[in-house]
């Protein structure tokens, strides 16, 4: 099985002497304790670890990019829910739109490739993604998804991130709606069965 370069790390001479110092530093400092003998501490670099050292990744390890959306100016600001506050009470296939009030506080312009994604949980029958740029900097937006209620009663929660294809910015927000199990004909809080 051969070794996927893109999840290897080398380490290199510089980590290495760096490595030797700090342990005579250790060294140097034992030696002004109290009570402790002398060390004597022989650091030899082969030309073995000289050598780039690959290190195996294991599978679903996160891969850290230099370059990340925050790095390159952007930045948002969640103002306000404009539709759905929290744990809305909704019907079984209840249609419904969510809309999120944001505010463009980076230092750059949101284009077309800033997008709202879902990042955890209940999809409700959107498609876990919505186009949002382009928005100016300073300039505020609403952002709207169009959702429909899980048929099957209880509490669902999707949380959603600004991201770009250089990754995730700004706050996580969400939109959690109860689905009750009665039909808009019965009462709520009584029993829709016949009187004893």
């Amino acid at each position: 099985m051969g070794i996927d370069r893109s999840s290897l790390i080398t380490i290199s001479r510089r980590r290495i002497e760096r490595l030797a110092v700090c342990l005579a530093l250790a060294s140097l400092l034992c030696l002004s304790c109290i009570g402790c003998k002398p060390v004597v501490l022989e650091v030899r670099i082969t030309e073995e670890l000289l050598e780039p050292t690959p290190v195996i990744l294991s599978p679903g390890a996160p891969v850290f990019e230099q370059e990340t959306a925050q790095s390159q100016g952007y930045g948002a600001l969640f103002i306000e829910d404009m539709t759905i506050p929290d744990d809305t009470e909704m019907l079984p296939g209840q249609p419904f739109t969510k809309t999120w009030r944001m505010r463009n506080t980076g230092w750059t312009i949101w284009r077309d490739n800033v997008r709202l994604e879902l990042q955890c949980c209940d999809l409700m029958g959107s498609s876990g993604s919505v186009q949002v740029g382009p928005v100016s900097m300073g300039e505020e937006i609403d952002i709207s998804i169009e959702m429909i209620a899980p048929m099957e009663p209880g509490w669902y929660i999707g949380y959603w991130q600004l991201c770009t294809e250089d990754g995730l910015f700004g706050p996580e927000i969400w939109v959690s709606i109860w689905v009750d199990g009665m039909s808009a004909k019965e009462p709520r809080g009584e029993s829709s069965g016949p009187a004893i």
